[in-house]
């Protein structure tokens, strides 16, 4: 469960990073990855201030703050600023980790972090077909992406990605549990920036094992093909 959980989430991410979408009517899966990394090139750097709120059950909401720049395929730099100081950066094939005492250390980067690290990650969709059985649906204003996990179990069943057919961006994101029943929803809302549609505000609720949360992340300040220097990712 736990390994299914972090494909659903990272590949959530993906998706996410790697909008806005562009389909037609009987795509394939490896037509959409290719049309996911065209529109993805239009974004040579981004910058934007991520605000999350975090919310379980009845509990009070825990905030973070962040700043994060994004250059090429390669390079990003993130630094949390509440609820405790952190850096992370990413340079081609090493990162490094600075923390609230300005430590920091340096490490390569393997296959198994590259898409996990908020740089523009491409979508490895022979991976993704590895765990998922993928399918297109047409509706009457987009589509659908499913994805069913090849590797069954009693608590996750399918994943659904909806899809604006007239602004090519998803829109909402659905994981359902093995009895068909939606127990995360992810909303995304967008803007269009320097003539890129990227999204500001992202809202998920979750219903899983009996506890209620929702995370809430609101992109502020974005900026987009502004022109970023390369010394922001010195390592």
């Amino acid at each position: 469960m736990t390994r299914l959980l972090k494909v659903f989430f990272v590949s959530l991410f993906l998706f996410l990073s790697a909008s806005p979408f562009s389909f037609a009517a009987d795509l394939s899966i490896e037509d959409i990855a290719s049309n996911l990394q065209v529109n993805q090139s239009k974004i040579k750097d981004m910058y934007c201030e991520m605000n999350t709120t975090i919310k379980q059950g009845t509990g009070t909401p825990m905030t973070q703050s962040a700043k994060m720049w994004t250059k090429g395929e390669d390079k990003s730099r993130m630094e949390m600023i509440t609820p405790m100081k952190q850096t992370i950066i990413r340079n081609g094939n090493k990162s490094a980790i600075i923390d609230s005492n300005g430590q920091k250390t340096v490490s390569d980067v393997n296959a198994s972090t590259k898409g996990n690290m908020g740089g523009q990650s491409k979508v490895d969709i022979e991976k993704f077909k590895e765990t998922f059985d993928l399918k297109v649906k047409a509706t009457d204003d987009g589509y659908i992406i499913e994805g069913t996990p090849k590797e069954k179990t009693q608590f996750l069943g399918k994943m659904e990605i909806y899809v604006d057919g007239k602004n090519w961006v998803s829109t909402k994101i659905l994981i359902y549990d093995s009895h068909d029943k939606v127990i995360t929803q992810t909303q995304i809302d967008y803007k269009e920036i320097s003539g890129v549609l990227v999204p500001v505000k992202s809202l998920t609720e979750s219903k899983m094992m009996g506890m209620n949360m929702t995370i809430e992340v609101k992109f502020e300040d974005v900026k987009v093909n502004q022109g970023i220097e390369g010394g922001v990712f010195k390592l």
